[in-house]
């Protein structure tokens, strides 16, 4: 598959990421307990409400996530709606630098093997000149140290493309200056960075169940120009010699990537909006999630409120100009679901532009409704789950339904998908599966289907 379509490639695909939970046995056993009966007990025992979903929000919104990232253009924006913690972000952020180090690795194992070929015999493309000066006994030291996919060589080109995919230099509309911005910034690692990243599953687990993924960095004592430098030694060659080839390699080297990466590079960023004050969200996120989640790295990346990461929004509109958005998410969160805790957003009236007339609409969050249609790109979507209110009466249903007309006139598409209860629990971690003991949401349980909205543009 072209390096492009792996990029792009969305989840159910044949080249989406690895599963996030892997099947590694390594809970420590205890005492008498079984790993169930520890995380159970770990789970019950929080005192906080703000848990979140994690495997469940994926399952709910990952396809439409991609779709989206597929159809939009220019920077991608993900937000993800009063859900309460945000670790449903912060997986979607991994799980993109995941994505990021994948497309790394086909590039360095493309190189790799152009390395070891007829210039003349590949596409322009695709020619790393400086190979030509390598002696036939410097391409076989090259071929048998860079071959195996776990050389330093290897991974310290790949953690370079995958950090400048992750987090690209500033680019402009002239493509030749951005590709020399790609290949300056891909140099600079080249010459001086010792850093590769490597995938941590942490948390507790039940056969590998329960974990969350984590693109760890670690530190070697070498950099490129060192490895190169190395492979490349010869007797019969001054170190000024030596330290000539190895730049002239890494130079087609990050010319070559620098062409390769401008076409899929794009700025990918996640958001999480919340009403409550930041210092606030984070108490009642520690109390919500055991310790052995609360130590882990991801749940401090999570927990990483630094920048423009999170947002705090009453929420009677979102804070987003027009054309801005790809992706919003809404898993359990304040609108609609716990429109009733929120009278601020509920109960005010909207004057529909069209007619002039304010009883058009009573529902409240029509005007939040509005700045979604507008700040959506096109080809953005939306999802929320579930599209119904809790404690929820026919005017909640009717209200609903304004929101779902005032889209549809907005020019917006709105499809409505079901899900069974049974087919929901049964795709849940264990975790997520006790959290349903005190999800209001599940907690109803005459409610055997649930529904989600979404919303395209």
């Amino acid at each position: 598959m072209a390096i492009l379509e792996r990029f792009q490639a969305g989840a159910g695909s044949d080249m989406a990421p690895e599963p996030l939970y892997p099947q590694e046995d390594t809970y420590l056993d205890e005492g008498n307990f079984s790993p169930e009966q520890k995380l159970l007990h770990a789970i019950r025992g929080v005192e906080g409400n703000h848990y979140a979903w994690g495997r469940m929000a994926r399952l709910l919104c990952e396809d439409d996530y991609y779709k989206a990232y597929q159809a939009t253009s220019g920077n991608f924006v993900a937000v993800d709606l009063f859900s309460s913690f945000p670790i449903f972000p912060q997986i979607m952020r991994e799980r993109y630098r995941d994505r990021c180090f994948g497309v790394g690795q086909q590039m360095v194992r493309d190189a790799v093997s152009a390395l070891q070929s007829h210039q003349d015999r590949l596409r322009q493309d695709l020619r790393i000149p400086a190979s030509e000066l390598l002696s036939d006994e410097q391409k076989k030291v090259f071929r048998i140290e860079l071959n195996p996919r776990k050389s330093y060589g290897r991974q310290l080109m790949q953690t370079a493309i995958a950090d400048v995919l992750y987090d690209p230099p500033s680019l402009t509309n002239d493509e030749h200056n951005n590709t020399e911005a790609l290949k300056q910034k891909l140099l600079r690692y080249f010459r001086s960075s010792t850093i590769l990243f490597g995938t941590r599953h942490e948390g507790l687990q039940i056969d590998g169940k329960g974990q969350w993924q984590t693109i760890k960095r670690f530190q070697i004592d070498k950099t490129l120009f060192g490895v190169f430098t190395q492979l490349l030694n010869s007797p019969d060659k001054s170190s000024d010699q030596i330290a000539d080839q190895v730049y002239y390699l890494m130079d087609d080297l990050a010319a070559l990537f620098a062409r390769q990466c401008l076409p899929i590079i794009r700025s990918h960023k996640v958001i999480s909006i919340d009403m409550q004050d930041l210092a606030k969200l984070l108490e009642e996120g520690r109390k919500s999630f055991p310790a052995e989640f609360t130590n882990t790295a991801f749940f401090q990346r999570a927990s990483d409120f630094t920048g423009d990461k999170h947002i705090i929004c009453d929420g009677t509109v979102l804070p987003f100009g027009s054309n801005t958005i790809s992706f919003y998410s809404s898993v359990e969160g304040a609108l609609p679901f716990y429109a009733h805790s929120f009278p601020h957003l509920y109960r005010t009236r909207y004057t529909n532009k069209k007619t002039g007339l304010e009883n058009d609409y009573e529902v409240g969050f029509l005007p939040f409704a509005a700045s979604l249609a507008s700040s959506l790109k096109p080809g953005g979507r939306a999802v929320f789950f579930p599209w119904h209110i809790q404690h929820s009466d026919p005017e909640d249903k009717n209200n609903l339904t304004s929101v779902e007309r005032f889209w549809r006139e907005s020019g917006l598409e709105v499809e409505k998908r079901v899900y069974t209860r049974e087919y929901l629990v049964s795709e849940m971690r264990f975790r997520e599966q006790i959290l349903t003991e005190h999800s209001p949401v599940f907690t109803d349980h005459r409610r055997k289907n649930f529904t989600a909205l979404v919303v395209a543009k």
